[in-house]
């Protein structure tokens, strides 16, 4: 999951925004991590741990529903 965002990185204008939808999972990505979480839960943690550390965006996470994560995309 985490390449998705990678690949919207080398698309997206500066200025433009990438969204992402399911970044909560029900509550299962914020509990803290276990040996029987599924591949699911450790894909959409990474992908939330590669959104924050992007420097090159402005990240907020909304915890509407089942989680969004809007990025503007604010240097190259």
């Amino acid at each position: 999951m985490a390449t998705y965002f990678d690949w919207a990185m080398r698309l997206v204008r500066l200025g433009g925004m990438i969204v992402a939808h399911n970044v909560l999972l029900g509550g299962r990505v914020a509990a803290q991590a276990s040996p029987t979480d599924d591949e699911d839960v450790r894909a959409v943690r990474a992908f939330n741990i590669r959104v924050a550390g992007e420097r090159r965006a402005t990240s907020i996470l909304v915890p509407a529903y089942d989680g969004f994560i809007v990025s503007v995309i604010d240097s190259r």
